[in-house]
């Protein structure tokens, strides 16, 4: 996936030394979310060492909304439209491709 696509408007909590030190040849996991859009999971300090170096494309792993809540413990739906409704008011989301 292009990481432009990835790529926040600002990184919000990123320690840049430890991200420098990440491994950008293991892929990005990304969650469906709600309306249409994409959360980071894990991978956004291998995302940020690559877009430091120029790397223009890495290997991403979707994961379906259905999926990741299946994983989260004693959630219901309820807490889980809660759940991403904050971080959607955060801004933290990609929009889906």
């Amino acid at each position: 996936m292009d990481t432009a696509l990835l790529t926040p408007k600002e990184w919000l909590t990123i320690d840049a030394e430890y991200a420098l030190t990440t491994d950008v040849t293991l892929p990005i996991i990304l969650f469906e979310a709600p309306k249409e859009k994409l959360f980071i999971a894990d991978g956004n300090h291998r995302l940020y060492k690559a877009v430091k170096e120029g790397i223009k494309r890495m290997n991403v792993i979707i994961i379906s909304q259905e999926k990741h809540l299946g994983y989260l413990y004693e959630s219901t739906k309820a807490v889980y439209d809660t759940v991403m409704e904050g971080l959607q008011s955060e801004g933290i989301f990609i929009d889906k491709f």
